[in-house]
């Protein structure tokens, strides 16, 4: 850490010291400087991703509310994965449900394991309908069985997904269309 401190301080003073002077010549020079933004995991745009930083930042100022000794689910690569295929599933594939069509994904447990997520206890909570983070949010608060997965201290790592999917039909069993597809997927590793 201090060789970096030490290798941006130089970068910086060269900066400075490799300017011409502007005045003297009567130009104006620019410097650019990069801003780093951690890009998005495999399989999700970079709005998918700021989605699921939103529902991050809800979920964990939700879990310090109601118990501030319950630690904050850190967002995992894997169960990610695991929640936007159901999300880009649910809306694709014409269906919302905890229990995906396609056998070979069938299950939450088959979902997570496909991405090799060795895990110890895990929950998903899925939404449809809600357009924007706080909302869906909001609605998971206010059921229950959502709530409860949301607040278990059991869990400690979190993959959160989003689709939103502007042609979306109704449902074959009817409901929607939805446009908007949310899934969390809670897990605790071995």
């Amino acid at each position: 850490m201090q060789h970096r401190t030490i290798l941006l301080t130089i970068l910086f003073a060269l900066l400075l010291l490799a300017q011409p002077n502007a005045q003297a010549e009567g130009e104006t020079y620019y410097v650019y400087l990069p801003l780093l933004q951690r890009a998005p995991p495999a399989g999700q745009t970079l709005e998918q991703y700021q989605m699921a930083q939103e529902v991050l930042a809800l979920v964990n100022a939700q879990r310090a509310s109601a118990n501030p000794a319950c630690a904050p689910l850190a967002m995992n690569e894997k169960l990610t994965l695991a929640a936007q295929r159901e999300s880009q599933d649910m809306a694709l594939n014409n269906f919302f449900s905890h229990t995906n069509p396609d056998p070979s994904r069938a299950t939450l447990v088959m979902r997570v394991e496909a991405t090799g997520y060795n895990w110890q206890a895990l929950a998903e909570n899925i939404a449809a309908g809600y357009s924007s983070s706080a909302s869906a949010m909001s609605g998971w608060m206010n059921s229950d069985g959502h709530r409860a997965n949301i607040l278990d201290c059991t869990y400690t790592e979190i993959g959160i997904g989003y689709y939103y999917q502007s042609d979306d039909q109704p449902l074959p069993s009817g409901g929607g269309p939805y446009y908007h597809y949310w899934t969390q997927v809670f897990g605790r590793p071995r």
